[in-house]
């Protein structure tokens, strides 16, 4: 994932980065729109992002936090570095709603019924 910011009143972007090329970059998002760039900040992953990276296909997760490489043009020269997003509680929420669409609900059943049956065996 690449987010581009963009000097004055132009916005930054979102990208997919895909074998160093970029691929599928937003339309320019104004700055008032700023929950990614707060959850950026926080180092937290969003669940729009989740969401947006789910959509695409998007195969950027690693033991389920994402790298984001930041672009800053904002001050004339070009600045980047890379930010590590951890899941927050409600990412983890949702990224246990897209495990349940992917497998069967019942080796979820079947998961928890044998871990209660451990805990009672000890």
């Amino acid at each position: 994932m690449v987010i581009t910011l963009y000097p004055g009143n132009e916005g930054y972007t979102l990208a997919l980065k895909i074998h160093n090329t970029l691929e599928n970059e937003t339309a320019r998002i104004p700055y008032e729109e700023d929950e990614l760039l707060n959850c950026i900040e926080g180092q937290q992953l969003p669940p729009v992002l989740v969401e947006l990276l789910e959509e695409a296909g998007a195969d950027v997760f690693y033991d389920g936090c994402v790298f984001v490489e930041v672009k800053d043009l904002r001050s004339g020269s070009k600045q980047s570095w890379n930010v590590l997003l951890k899941p927050s509680p409600q990412v983890c929420s949702l990224l246990f709603i897209i495990l349940l669409n992917l497998f069967d609900f019942n080796v979820f059943l079947l998961l928890d019924y044998l871990g209660r049956c451990s805990t009672n065996l000890s």
